[in-house]
């Protein structure tokens, strides 16, 4: 039986959608109406236009998604950066199944069986101050320590360090940010874990190359 949806225009759905997703997240910039609505959005992320963010994902305070991007499953930190058209946790597929079409073995099979096979088993986890260049592919089951940096088109199929840059495909570490003792020191600081208020305090300490100083201790 056709449904009245299948008549309404997909430029009228996609308003409702968009609409809908900004009131979702008042505190956020919502420019794409493809937000799942179990997304957890942290306060002043942005999501571009055509951007996917699907359900279950979740985006600490002030990261975006940039255009064309599909953020299919995971949790990424604060202050991360989502190049545009760049994919991430896309559904897996089995590879000891007969098939690996999930008309075949998805719970929306042709075979009109019930099935309990989990499309996100194991999404990524990327930490907070990563920077994903443009048409990169980060796979199901990876984690992406604070700070690394993805080159743009690398195919990302083994976990990342911290402060490491990959490139590649697939990936591969091309270098450190910072020197082993600067990057500990970083780490230990969690800076990204302070309020704006407190990051407001020692504002030269993100405007200049850092060269490895303590975040001084300021008042809470």
């Amino acid at each position: 039986m056709w449904q009245v949806k299948e008549f309404v225009p997909e430029g009228l759905k996609n308003y409702l959608r968009l609409v809908a997703a900004k009131l979702r997240n008042p505190h956020c910039f919502v420019g794409s109406p493809l937000l799942g609505e179990k997304v957890t959005l942290g306060r002043g992320c942005s999501i571009s236009r055509g951007a996917q963010v699907l359900n279950g994902v979740r985006l600490g305070d002030f990261s975006y998604v940039n255009c064309g991007a599909i953020v299919a499953s995971g949790e990424l930190g604060r202050f991360c950066s989502v190049g545009p058209y760049t994919i991430i946790g896309m559904p897996n597929h089995p590879v000891n199944f007969l098939s690996t079409s999930p008309r075949l073995y998805g719970p929306q099979n042709v075979l009109g069986v019930p099935s309990d096979w989990n499309d996100f088993s194991d999404p990524p986890q990327i930490g907070s101050d990563v920077w994903i260049g443009a048409h990169a592919f980060i796979r199901q089951g990876l984690r992406i320590g604070h700070g690394a940096i993805v080159g743009a088109a690398s195919v990302v199929t083994h976990d990342v360090p911290p402060y490491a840059i990959v490139v590649g495909s697939p990936a591969r570490v091309l270098r450190f940010r910072f020197e082993p003792d600067i990057v500990a020191e970083i780490l230990e600081s969690r800076w990204w874990e302070r309020s704006t208020r407190e990051l407001a305090a020692e504002p030269e300490r993100f405007l200049r190359p850092w060269q490895g100083k303590r975040f001084a201790e300021v008042a809470r």
